[in-house]
């Protein structure tokens, strides 16, 4: 998936199951069919999926999602 990277933030907490959750929600817009203008959304990202190096807000990136649609890696 072709996105448009419009904000991150770093999350880092314990679960109600005491699963220690940390990583990255990314903020996106993307084109969809159906949809005027662009859609937005939010993905979380693992920590330990390497990401590029000097993400700027406003660039485009490249999101690959596994077969269960968690995302696995992100690339310009």
């Amino acid at each position: 998936m072709v996105a448009k990277l419009l904000g991150y933030s770093d999350i880092n907490f314990v679960s109600s199951t005491g699963t220690p959750v940390v990583g990255s929600n990314f903020y996106v817009a993307y084109q969809e069919e159906g949809v005027t203008g662009m859609k937005a959304e939010r993905f979380f990202v693992k920590d330990g999926i390497d990401l590029p190096e000097s993400l700027k807000i406003g660039e485009q990136i490249q999101i690959g999602f596994n077969h269960k649609g968690k995302v696995e890696s992100i690339t310009k």
